[in-house]
C-alpha cells in the first residue's frame, strides 16, 4: 500500500492508498437511501480532501464519540474512488500515529494554519524533511514539529519584533533562508551530504527561542527584558539537549558516515 498525500490523489483512483493527515471535521449524514455515514474531512500540507465511513465498518461506532480537538496526526487507509467529479477515499482503517510513525511532521501541519508569507518557506521545509538521507534527523525533526509547544508557533511567529522578517511566519521564512545559506557554504567546504544536513537542522533551530519571547503577536509570550531567546531554545522539549543526543548517538555516527565528529555540549548546540 502506497504512502500519499492530498494532492496526488487523483492519481490513484481505484487503488489502494495510505494518508497521514489531520482530520478537521466530521459530518454524520444520511445517503438518498436512507443510509446513515460519516463524511470526514481532512488536511495535509497539500490541500485536503475527505472520506467516507458506512456502518459495516467497524470504526462506524468508534467516530461516534471522537473528539477532534485531542486528535494527534492520523494514518488513513483505504481506496481512492471519484463520483462526479469528486475524488474521496473509501476509508477501510483509521489509526492515530505516534511522532516515530509519521514520515513527516511538516507535512501533517496543514498548509493553510501557515502565515501566507510564510508559504514558500513551509513548502521548502516538507521537501526538505522528506529528503531528508538520515531517518535520524527526519524522526527528530518530525518529533519537533509534532510537539504542540513548538510546532504552530514555530509556524506563526515572527523572527522579530521591529527588525528583520517581523511578520506572522517570519521565524519559518528566515530559519529557512539559513538553512539553504548553509546548504550552499557546505558545498563550498565540500562537506558531506549528511554533515551538510546536520548543519542545516541547525539552521532551522537556531532562533527556537523566540517562539517564547517574540511570538506570533504582542504582547510576547515572554517578557523579552527578562529573557534572552537565546536561553529558550531548549525551553521547549529541551530540543538542544535531543539534538545534542542526536549527534553524540553512536548510531547515528556510524549511519552518517561522520566517523568521531567532535562532541557538542549544550551550551555550543545553544
Amino acid at each position: 500500500m502506497i504512502l500519499v498525500n492530498t494532492a496526488s490523489l487523483n492519481q490513484y483512483i481505484g487503488r489502494d492508498i495510505c494518508l497521514q493527515c489531520r482530520l478537521s471535521r466530521q459530518e454524520s449524514l444520511v445517503s438518498q437511501n436512507g443510509n446513515p455515514y460519516f463524511r470526514l474531512h481532512f488536511i495535509d500540507s497539500y490541500g485536503k480532501s475527505y472520506g467516507l465511513v458506512w456502518p459495516n465498518n467497524a470504526l462506524y461506532e468508534h467516530l461516534r464519540c471522537l473528539d477532534l480537538q485531542q486528535l494527534p496526526p492520523i494514518e488513513i487507509a483505504g481506496r481512492v474512488a471519484q463520483l462526479n467529479h469528486y475524488i474521496y477515499i473509501k476509508i477501510a482503517n483509521l489509526s492515530l500515529m505516534t511522532d516515530q510513525h509519521v514520515v513527516n511532521g511538516a507535512q501533517v501541519l496543514p498548509k493553510m494554519l501557515v502565515p501566507f508569507l510564510a508559504h514558500e518557506a513551509h513548502a521548502w521545509l516538507v521537501n526538505f524533511i522528506s529528503t531528508l538521507s538520515s531517518d535520524a534527523l527526519r524522526i527528530f525533526l518530525t518529533s519537533m514539529l509534532l510537539d504542540p509547544n513548538i510546532g504552530l508557533n514555530y509556524f506563526r511567529a515572527r523572527a522579530s519584533v521591529n527588525n528583520h522578517h517581523n511578520y506572522q511566519g517570519g521565524l519559518l521564512s528566515h530559519s529557512v533562508e539559513m538553512a539553504r545559506l548553509i546548504a550552499g557554504m557546505g558545498q563550498e567546504l565540500d562537506l558531506s551530504l549528511l554533515e551538510i544536513e546536520l548543519s542545516q537542522v541547525g539552521a532551522l533551530l537556531h532562533d527556537l527561542g523566540k517562539i517564547l519571547v517574540v511570538g506570533e503577536k504582542n504582547p510576547r509570550p515572554l517578557p523579552w527584558k527578562l529573557f534572552r531567546h537565546a536561553d529558550y531554545l531548549s525551553a521547549a522539549n529541551d530540543v538542544g539537549k535531543s539534538l545534542a543526543d542526536l549527534v553524540k548517538n553512536e548510531s547515528f555516527e556510524h549511519a552518517a558516515g561522520l566517523g568521531n565528529p567532535p562532541i557538542f555540549n549544550r551550551a555550543q548546540i545553544e
